[in-house]
């Protein structure tokens, strides 16, 4: 019997720990595409702040060619995902970290939208 409570509580224990926030958004600041600045996250959980980067995602235009770019500010990471993102006065674009030959430019109010939210 005390056997089965212990593995119930490790199980319990295991659970809590590795079960990882899908409705949450890691944001770091980048140095260069293999620095990041992990020391500068900032968490996003409300369910508006996590639309904002949903949305910029999903909304996001694919642009033709390979890309050349330089080092991102951000990375940000999302259900399991991670992206580039890279936000200046015309507006911005964001990069899949498992894809960085795509780039993809932001609608303007994404843009507008995740500068806000960043400041």
């Amino acid at each position: 019997m005390k056997r089965l409570i212990r593995l119930l509580v490790v199980a319990l224990l295991l659970a809590a720990c590795s079960s990882d926030d899908t409705n949450a958004v890691k944001l770091y600041e980048v140095a260069d595409f293999d620095k990041v600045k992990k020391e500068t996250v900032i968490l996003y959980t409300t369910e508006q702040d996590v639309a904002v980067f949903e949305q910029a995602v999903e909304d996001a235009i694919q642009l033709p060619g390979i890309v050349d770019v330089y080092s991102p500010m951000y990375l940000f990471e999302a259900a399991s995902k991670s992206y580039y993102l890279w936000l200046h006065e015309e507006g911005g674009s964001l990069m899949d970290v498992a894809d960085t030959h795509t780039i993809y430019q932001l609608t303007e109010q994404s843009a507008t939208t995740l500068k806000e939210l960043l400041q």
